[in-house]
């Protein structure tokens, strides 16, 4: 019998206990594939929603992922967005691809054909598997426009955990290591936990940075900190803060899921970046990662040349996500969504 015979693609039949169990199976599961994440952010309303799809093979889920969807219901349009998905068995090379292919048919087909919602799909890296330009290709085949002057592209550096320490030190940039090293000198105490207060002890810093440095961030922080107080403590955020003289002088927040822990959040006090907090937070991170059994630290993104340049030096890999890959129902219901869309945003801002 035919593989493809034994394939079957469901929308919305997985309770929340079993899109839990079953996503974590797979090796790429991460932050933005996790249940409550979509479900935090975009909570169902009129405008709002998610939608979570699943192919499987006889009675075993190998593909999911689920999609947070925007909506203007006066217009009867929206938008379906998949970020870092789907989930598929990439450790299974060529052989997992045929469901990957079904997935996205099966998707398209559902949301944008039956639905008449524009499908934007974020797909996570294939690193270390290389098979990101197979992705895109079968993409293509399926009719999914690359969008290629995407302002918001995802390049990152992946350090390998399963490095002993002494090779990952060794691998810093020497001023790297140098500022390491002032850090680790000075009275600089770093405090790692999983409470709200952890959080919050993060976020003073982050409003205070934000005061004197404006930068744009797509995270929303205040959904952020409703996800730490209502998680089991074992899949809340890691936060880890560096203290100086009694005082909170630098943070971060990071996401263990599956093999991979992502740099998240981080801020620091403008007065005390003499004081090195930054490095010394960093490497700890590294430390509790490999502790954990985490393969690969993702450095949360490259967005300017003083913070590419910070994570480049610590030696990892440098990775370019997959770029966003678009469906449209029609050229006139994608151009009516973004010109309400940014109108909306106007307003607002």
């Amino acid at each position: 019998m035919n593989p493809r015979d034994s394939l079957r693609f469901e929308v919305d039949t997985l309770a929340r206990d079993e899109w839990d169990m079953a996503s974590r199976t797979f090796e790429n599961f991460n932050l933005y594939q996790a249940w409550d994440y979509a479900a935090h952010h975009s909570p169902h309303s009129r405008t709002r929603d998610v939608v979570r799809c699943v192919t499987f093979l006889e009675d075993r889920p190998v593909v999911m992922g689920q999609l947070r969807i925007k909506k203007i219901p006066f217009l009867r349009i929206g938008v379906a967005e998949m970020e870092w998905g789907p989930l598929w068995r990439m450790e299974a090379g060529k052989a997992g691809l045929e469901e990957l292919a079904q997935f996205f048919k099966e998707t398209k087909k559902e949301l944008c054909a039956k639905r008449k919602w524009e499908v934007r799909l974020y797909p996570h890296s294939t690193h270390p598997h290389g098979l990101d330009q197979t992705v895109q290709e079968m993409l293509l085949e399926q009719s999914f426009q690359q969008v290629i002057d995407e302002t918001h592209n995802y390049d990152t550096v992946m350090i390998d955990l399963s490095k002993n320490l002494e090779t990952l030190r060794s691998e810093l940039h020497q001023k790297w290591r140098n500022l390491l090293k002032k850090a680790e000198k000075s009275d600089l105490v770093v405090e790692s936990g999983r409470d709200v207060d952890h959080f919050d002890r993060f976020l003073r810093l982050y409003e205070k940075m934000r005061e004197t440095k404006d930068f744009p961030t797509g995270v929303r922080v205040p959904v952020i900190r409703e996800m730490q107080a209502v998680l089991p403590e074992s899949e809340r955020f890691l936060v880890s803060v560096a203290v100086e003289d009694g005082r909170d002088v630098g943070a971060t927040v990071c996401a263990m899921t599956g093999t991979r822990m992502l740099y998240f959040l981080g801020a620091t006090d403008p007065e005390y970046r003499g004081s090195a907090p930054g490095y010394l937070l960093q490497w700890q991170n590294m430390q509790i990662g490999k502790q954990s059994g985490i393969r690969w630290y993702d450095l949360g993104g490259l967005v300017s040349e003083g913070v590419s340049r910070f994570k480049v030096r610590m030696g990892g890999e440098q990775v370019s996500f997959p770029r966003r890959f678009v469906a449209k129902p029609g050229a006139w219901r994608s151009s009516l969504f973004e010109f309400a869309e940014k109108t909306i945003q106007r307003v607002r801002s």
